[in-house]
């Protein structure tokens, strides 16, 4: 009887380890990318379509527009 009590005592511990590095993985899969940083958004002045700030045309005004040829349009009235 008394070897039937160390080999339950090990199945259990060797099932405990396993559990907690199951988890283990478990959590390491869950932390994904960090969120990505946005860039602000810029209306452009004769369509109203928002563009990225990188992205901006200025027109000869200074306002910021979708394209170049919005630019040359100037905004709209």
């Amino acid at each position: 009887m008394a070897n039937l009590g160390k080999w339950l005592v090990l199945i259990l511990v060797v099932w405990l380890v396993y559990a907690l590095w199951r988890r283990s993985l478990a959590s390491g899969r869950r932390a994904g990318p960090a969120a990505p940083t946005g860039e602000a958004m810029v209306a452009c002045s004769h369509c109203g379509l928002y563009v990225p700030a990188g992205e901006v045309h200025l027109g000869h005004d200074g306002l910021p527009y979708c394209c170049a040829q919005h630019g040359r349009l100037g905004p709209r009235r």
